[in-house]
């Protein structure tokens, strides 16, 4: 039996389109390749650091009326530009630890009249893109009845080479949310301080820990100093909705 000239032309329409189809998924499957492909060529590196002494050019620095001592300790890391961040930061933090000092300090200079500064970079944790850094310094003015310290969180990021501030966090409209959210969580020691909803404000320096975001503010601004550096935690239930999703672990 013959087909009619209405059939061939919806046979061969009907073969016609299986063989699309098979084109269409052997590209598919080529495309699927190449993402996968793709995304196994773009796994980050897992970043190895140890902390070093830095050489600097004596280990007093005199001026005309005060002689300081200073220890500089950073990162030695697999990732130069990393290791370049921080000697710069040190260099800016610390400029007379690296320069010759116009005065020879004295040989009978007692070490109670010598001041002390010293700062440390340690390498903290990787969570896949995100690196935290802390970078620790105190200082101890001579004669003074106590020393002051700090701690300051560095976070990197490595897909694009450069330090996440709380800015890259979230968007300008949602930092009121951010910090409603943050007092909440922390609403009895804030009360406690007589820190008030509404009153508590920005910092910049933060770190990644256990339960959620740690906010940490310097010392004297939320607390005493024998009560040290605040440490105020947003949880990641309530970060999740507020922050962006690429810079929550």
């Amino acid at each position: 039996m013959q087909l009619s000239n209405y059939k061939r032309s919806v046979v061969a329409g009907l073969v016609c389109g299986l063989v699309f189809m098979s084109g269409c998924q052997k590209q598919n499957s080529e495309q699927e390749s190449s993402k996968t492909a793709s995304v196994a060529t773009t796994v980050l590196p897992a970043v190895s650091a140890k902390t070093v002494d830095v050489q600097l050019p004596q280990k007093i620095y005199c001026e005309s009326d005060e002689c300081t001592a200073y220890t500089i300790q950073t990162v030695q890391t697999n990732q130069p530009w990393i290791d370049e961040y921080f000697l710069q930061r040190l260099k800016k933090d610390a400029p007379l630890a690296f320069a010759q000092s116009p005065h020879v300090a004295a040989k009978d200079l007692d070490e109670r009249d010598v001041s002390k500064s010293n700062y440390s970079v340690s390498f903290l944790s990787q969570n896949y893109h995100l690196l935290t850094f802390v970078l620790e310094s105190d200082s101890y003015a001579a004669g003074a009845a106590h020393g002051m310290y700090h701690r300051e969180y560095v976070v990197f990021d490595l897909n694009t080479k450069k330090r996440v501030t709380m800015a890259d966090l979230y968007a300008p409209e949602q930092q009121s949310k951010v910090y409603a959210a943050l007092y909440q969580a922390n609403e009895p020691w804030l009360k406690e301080h007589g820190i008030e909803a509404g009153k508590l404000e920005p910092t910049d320096n933060f770190y990644y820990g256990q339960n959620g975001i740690v906010f940490v503010y310097p010392l004297y601004e939320l607390a005493s100093y024998a009560e040290g550096m605040t440490e105020l935690t947003l949880p990641y239930t309530d970060a999740k909705t507020l922050l962006h999703s690429q810079y929550l672990p």
